[in-house]
C-alpha cells in the first residue's frame, strides 16, 4: 500500500428538519483505502468509500504526472460519466485546481498544482447538496453546489477519478 485514502464520516444525530433536535450528538467513523490511480485514456475509476448521507470529509493526496484535464469527485455508485460526480474538484489543463459549481466550473482561490504530492479536501453536505473544497490549505470552494445533475442525490459512496487529457496519471491516496 503506497498511500491511503482517509474518509471521515460524520453524521449528525437527532437533528430535525427544523433545526431543531440534539445537535451535538455526533457519530464518527473512518475508514482506510488503498491509492487510486487513473491514466488517460483509461476512463473512470473508483472506489466504494463509506457510505454517508448527512456529512462526508474526504482527506486525501493528489499527484499528477504533470498538467493534465483531470478530476476527482465523490458520487452515489461508481461513477460511468462526468455527470455521475455530485462534488467535483478539478486539475485543469491550466496547471490550477478548480471546482463544480452547479453548471461550471470556477474557483474562490485557484492554487497551481504540480508534480508534487499536495493535500486535498472535499466536505460535502449532502443534506443540503453543498460542498467546500481545500487544497494545499487554500480555499478553492466555499459552499457551492453539487453539479446540476447530482442536485438531489441522497449519499455519496464512491471516490471517482478521470484523466481527460489525451497523456498523464493521477494517483489519488
Amino acid at each position: 500500500m503506497r498511500g491511503a485514502i482517509v474518509v471521515g464520516v460524520v453524521m449528525l444525530v437527532g437533528c430535525s428538519s427544523d433545526g431543531g433536535g440534539d445537535s451535538s450528538a455526533v457519530v464518527s467513523a473512518s475508514t482506510t483505502y488503498n491509492c487510486l490511480t487513473a491514466s488517460a485514456g483509461q476512463g473512470f475509476v473508483s472506489i466504494p468509500v463509506e457510505n454517508s448521507t448527512v456529512l462526508e470529509t474526504l482527506d486525501y493526496t493528489i499527484q499528477a504526472s504533470g498538467t493534465v484535464d483531470a478530476v476527482v469527485g465523490l458520487s452515489a455508485g461508481a461513477p460511468t460519466k462526468f455527470a455521475s460526480l455530485a462534488a467535483i474538484a478539478r486539475l485543469n489543463s491550466n496547471g490550477h485546481i478548480d471546482a463544480r459549481d452547479g453548471s461550471t466550473y470556477r474557483a474562490d482561490s485557484s492554487p497551481l498544482y504540480s508534480t508534487n504530492v499536495i493535500p486535498l479536501r472535499i466536505v460535502a453536505d449532502i443534506t443540503r447538496h453543498r460542498y467546500a473544497v481545500e487544497a494545499q490549505g487554500t480555499e478553492v470552494a466555499g459552499d457551492f453546489q453539487f453539479r446540476t445533475e447530482q442536485a438531489s442525490v441522497t449519499h455519496l459512496d464512491h471516490l471517482g477519478v478521470i484523466v481527460d487529457s489525451p497523456t498523464g496519471t493521477v494517483t489519488v491516496c
